[in-house]
């Protein structure tokens, strides 16, 4: 484990007793745990948001959870500063981040472009055309110049269509002041999304980890095996970052890098507390955007 003075230090920790990355990659709320945790770090100054999925235990319940949302930006809209926690989220309906949260806090329509590169494939052209029609799809020799594409982007993918990651306002608060999304490697499928889109856009400024990617996506091709006659699903397409790197090769790498130390990370297992269970004295990442906040004039 790296330190915060760069040093490597080697150390043995039961997997029973903590194991944090996998805990990280497999979030599950509890039957009586809600999706959404609000909190007030600093009356008048600081107010903090952290959901858990991007689904809840009643998959059709996230209006609920949003009204509750609201409920609360409204009560901190004078606030200078918002610190939304999405760390170990691994995704559910991108309609969850849009409409529960963004849609309140933004007062212009906000998006970006990406591209989405597909093989020239017989077989895969059926669910381009379904999707995105092959009217819009074009070869990707004709991809923007001067970004970083894999270099398969202009070998084994032949075409590319272009998908907007958008948000519309909806009844938006008056929140004015700084948006934080703190992230890591637990950041997947509809988060990532959500990580991307608050990135690309300027929406917030990213605190934490890489995150863990395949956000940037379409609907995964299906194919029927022909002997046992299972459905499996794969990826039709590679999404790739504005800078043109494949998402799922590099995921979203935040703006400003910051690790759990390795002395707070003792402190948690020392306490018996559990990575983003609740708001912890000894979280390295909250508590740097936290002195962070102190220390804007």
């Amino acid at each position: 484990m790296l330190t915060p003075d760069n040093k490597t230090i080697e150390t043995i920790v039961s997997e029973d007793e903590f194991n944090y990355e996998v805990y990280q990659k497999n979030y599950e709320i509890a039957e009586d745990e809600t999706n959404y945790k609000l909190e007030i770090l600093e009356t008048n100054k600081i107010a903090y948001i952290q959901l858990k999925s991007m689904m809840t235990n009643d998959r059709f319940s996230s209006g609920a959870d949003g009204a509750v949302i609201y409920d609360f930006l409204q009560k901190i809209e004078d606030y200078p500063y918002l610190i939304v926690d999405i760390r170990g989220n691994g995704g559910g309906s991108d309609g969850y981040w849009r409409n529960n949260l963004v849609a309140y806090l933004i007062n212009e329509h906000t998006y970006y472009d990406a591209h989405l590169l597909y093989k020239d494939s017989e077989y895969i052209k059926p669910f381009i055309e379904d999707r995105y029609s092959l009217y819009y799809a074009k070869t990707t020799d004709q991809l923007p110049a001067g970004k970083n594409y894999p270099p398969e982007a202009k070998t084994e993918l032949k075409y590319f269509v272009t998908t907007t990651n958008d948000v519309v306002p909806y009844n938006p608060v008056k929140f004015k002041g700084k948006i934080y999304l703190l992230v890591d490697g637990g950041v997947y499928s509809a988060a990532e999304s959500f990580a991307s889109f608050a990135k690309a856009t300027g929406w917030a400024t990213l605190v934490g980890t890489t995150t863990g990617g395949d956000g940037i996506i379409a609907d995964p091709a299906l194919m029927m095996l022909p002997n046992s006659g299972i459905v499996i699903r794969f990826s039709s397409s590679m999404g790739l970052n504005p800078d043109g790197t494949a998402n799922e090769e590099f995921h979203t790498t935040p703006d400003i890098y910051v690790e759990q130390s390795y002395q707070d990370l003792l402190m948690q297992i020392e306490k018996g507390e559990v990575p983003l269970r609740g708001i912890s004295k000894y979280d390295t990442i909250l508590n740097y955007v936290i002195e962070l906040i102190k220390d804007d004039k």
